[in-house]
């Protein structure tokens, strides 16, 4: 299906891409520009991989280690994403340990699909090391192509080719700017 992912802060880009997803084991969102694939997210139930195909990183990292104490399978991050299994409630709350301020989840534009309602854009806010992250997933659900039986063949970077990133570095980066 295609996504486009558009974030505000704390730095203000937006990337369209295609997402495929395996219900309960495989998020997989592929992001291009001008045609070119630039980044690959790529979440099983047992790790995540980020690759920025243009400056040449990835990271990798257990799902486990990821989530913290938000631990959830990959269908229900597929649940969240979507907006699907919501029933009345258009925004979800998660405690987000060490911050002052939650998480938040905002869900708009639903419309009927072969999965049930879903939502067409889905916000999250959330304070992370003390920056207020602002993301939107504009999904084209009418685009959607369901039970189509499409596979990802997903290629670990290649630590020759490409820079590991960790979640350490990754927090101590978000610390300084």
């Amino acid at each position: 299906m295609p996504v486009r992912v558009e974030l505000s802060k704390p730095v203000s880009f937006s990337l369209s891409g295609r997402a495929t997803m395996l219900r309960d084991s495989m998020i997989h969102i592929s992001m291009r520009v001008f045609g070119m694939e630039v980044a690959v997210v790529n979440v099983t139930n047992d790790s995540v991989y980020l690759v920025d195909k243009f400056h040449k990183y990835y990271f990798a990292e257990p799902l486990k280690t990821v989530l913290g104490s938000h631990m959830m399978s990959v269908g229900a991050m597929q649940d969240i994403m979507l907006g699907t299994q919501l029933g009345e409630a258009n925004t979800l709350t998660f405690d987000n340990p060490g911050a002052k301020e939650p998480v938040t989840v905002t869900f708009s534009d639903f419309s009927t699909t072969p999965a049930g309602n879903a939502a067409g854009q889905v916000r999250i806010q959330a304070p992370v090391t003390g920056k207020q992250v602002d993301a939107v997933f504009v999904w084209s659900l009418e685009k959607a192509k369901w039970d189509s039986g499409q596979t990802v063949n997903f290629k670990r970077p290649s630590p020759s080719q490409y820079k590991r990133i960790t979640m350490k570095s990754v927090l101590q980066m978000l610390n300084r700017n």
